[in-house]
């Protein structure tokens, strides 16, 4: 299967564009974890500062991201459970709204069981059940 780029014009709306891809799009799932970024003590933390503390690790980025979306099948089942309670975020990829606003992708588990999409401010906070895929492999 081959990888496509994701377009966020194509997929989203105009005026949408990627600020920033510093992310990953392993082929292999298995050493990919999720992780939220929390210090012990913290309740929440921004989008703003999940890209401060994710530095020199492998997130998963919005071509890693659209591939999952098309072809649910790959999604890990281990990550169904988080899906269920909150968001996995492709915080390897900022993308900048038609509004201005600088966003991540994620994907989460309806209450019927089925997965979805949507994007969530980096100003916003988020907590310990908002997870962020990120690779263990050696690119």
């Amino acid at each position: 299967m081959t990888s496509k780029t994701f377009d966020p014009v194509a997929f989203i709306g105009k005026e949408w564009s990627i600020e920033s891809d510093n992310g990953v799009n392993p082929a292999d799932l298995s050493g990919v974890v999720l992780k939220h970024f929390l210090k012990d003590g913290e309740d929440y933390i921004t989008g703003d500062e999940i890209l401060e503390r994710q530095k020199g690790e492998q997130p998963l980025n919005a071509d890693a991201f659209l591939r999952l979306w098309e072809n649910q099948e790959l999604i890990p089942k281990e990550w169904y459970p988080a899906a269920e309670k909150g968001y996995i975020e492709f915080s390897g990829t900022v993308l900048r709204s038609s509004y201005g606003r600088r966003v991540f992708l994620f994907l989460y588990r309806s209450d019927g069981g089925s997965w979805d999409w949507h994007y969530f401010r980096l100003d916003f906070d988020r907590d310990r059940q908002d997870v962020s895929p990120h690779s263990t492999l050696t690119p």
